[in-house]
């Protein structure tokens, strides 16, 4: 992570000069730029394989890496805002300066009644817009105009750090003690859960309570499972991924901070709810990351007058190619499966709105928790392409996660009696122990 800082803090501004530029060779020239120093400086960092380091930290510098893409080539709506810093004096808001220019455009009155007259059969010009700007700014002002725009270019970069927004209007009470209310439980729940996941998994894998492994491995090869230990390991490991308690714990703590003014962005949004792929990766699964995907790549495509299809193609192709990054650095290998997986998503979501416009009468007619499962069943088919690859490292990644994340002693306690009470399984002594213990390879 602490390799990340310096490419990091040497982008931003860079960014935003290139941003500011007109010229479209020095936008490119400086996003290839980019590109090549956060690849540099992942490839000193020697990231160590098969841990959440090494998961955290090319996953994190692939999203920096498509944001500060997005923020010189494709600004939205914040980074286009005033490119020129004489558009507006110090202590002017936008307000003001509407004002002002529909009084300057007001005193042409006579000249624009004049030139109406033949408005009807002069073609519009596109692409062009009258801007009235104040030049008589000091250098004071100046700076201070640039010094505005550039903490907003940065606000929007380090937004995905801590995804706040604001809500459309403040929360009432209730609303923020029923958000309270459920996040408190979902909290608890996956807090009690992950260590029952994570043994299972464990158990699966072929760890053992001493920290030998009942399957041939050692560090760097691949354990063999068979097709039903592989699916029964995919899933369960989905179910290790939505476990997050300390989103849902931000997810709380913002509305409180703020009154219900802000909230921020959750990870998942009940993922099991989904009922079609479209739903589940437009608007349930890894929110952040499509948002993203969303502004980065989904909506100038759009612009360029890409079609759907076309456009959520792009979007899908960008994202396995942040998840090719993740193979890399994190397993060492799995980069054209990966992006097969990804790939493959966007061709599913066309067959099945194709299936729903065929047949309409399917959709009317199938429940909603049948479409939820239906749903699950395909991604869950598909998934091995990709998150096979954690299935594969295991069980050493589990002893490395375990390493590096420590679940609190009551979740643990809690967990180990509701398994021995409910589910006739302890929890696995690595996790009670909350230790590494070397992972010792089977003898024959």
């Amino acid at each position: 992570m602490e390799a990340l800082v310096v490419p990091m803090g040497v982008s931003v501004p860079v960014a935003y000069l290139a941003s500011r530029s007109s010229v479209c060779g020095v936008k490119y020239g400086v996003t290839g730029a980019i590109w090549l120093l956060y690849y540099q400086a992942l490839e000193k960092a020697d990231l160590p394989p098969r841990t959440i380091t090494a998961l955290m930290g090319s996953a994190l510098g692939g999203m920096q890496v498509i944001k500060i893409t997005q923020m010189i080539l494709f600004p939205n709506h914040t980074t286009e805002e005033l490119k020129d810093p004489a558009k507006e004096s110090i202590g002017d808001s936008k307000d003001s300066v509407r004002d002002r220019n529909d009084s300057i455009k007001g005193s042409k009155g006579s000249k624009d009644s004049k030139d109406s007259k033949d408005s009807n059969t002069r073609p519009p010009e596109s692409g062009k817009q009258k801007v009235t700007c104040n030049r008589n700014l000091s250098t004071w002002q100046m700076v201070c105009v640039e010094s505005k725009h550039f903490v907003t270019f940065a606000a929007e970069f380090f937004w995905f750090f801590l995804p706040i927004r604001k809500n459309s209007s403040p929360w009432e009470w209730s609303q923020i003690g029923v958000k309270v209310l459920e996040c408190s439980v979902a909290m608890g729940v996956k807090y009690i859960a992950s260590p029952l996941i994570f043994t299972l998994l464990m158990y699966k894998s072929g760890l053992q309570p001493d920290g030998s492994c009942a399957v041939n491995i050692d560090s760097g090869s691949r354990p063999q499972f068979d097709a039903i230990t592989y699916m029964t390991i995919n899933t369960t490991y989905l179910l290790a991924i939505l476990c997050n308690p300390e989103d849902d714990f931000q997810c709380m703590l913002v509305p409180v901070l703020t009154l219900g003014r802000y909230s921020k962005l959750p990870f998942n949004n009940y993922v099991f709810l989904s009922s079609s792929l479209r739903e589940f990766w437009g608007g349930r699964y890894n929110l952040l990351v499509s948002s993203l995907l969303r502004q980065a790549v989904f909506t100038p495509a759009k612009k360029k007058g890409y079609s759907n299809s076309i456009s959520s193609l792009m979007a899908f192709a960008a994202s396995g190619a942040l998840h090719m990054l993740v193979a890399h650095y994190t397993f060492g290998y799995g980069m054209i499966r990966t992006m097969g997986f990804f790939l493959l998503q966007p061709l599913i979501i066309s067959l099945e709105m194709y299936i729903e416009s065929r047949y309409p009468w399917l959709k009317a007619k199938c429940p909603p928790f049948a479409r939820c499962i239906l749903t699950m069943s395909v991604f869950c088919l598909t998934c091995p392409l990709y998150v096979g690859l954690f299935t594969e490292a295991m069980p050493e990644f589990l002893v490395n996660c375990n390493r590096d994340v420590k679940l609190p002693t009551w979740a643990v306690v809690c967990s180990d009696w509701i398994g021995k009470a409910v589910f006739g399984m302890a929890v696995h002594p690595l996790i009670l122990a909350g230790v590494d213990a070397p992972l010792k390879a089977k003898t024959e």
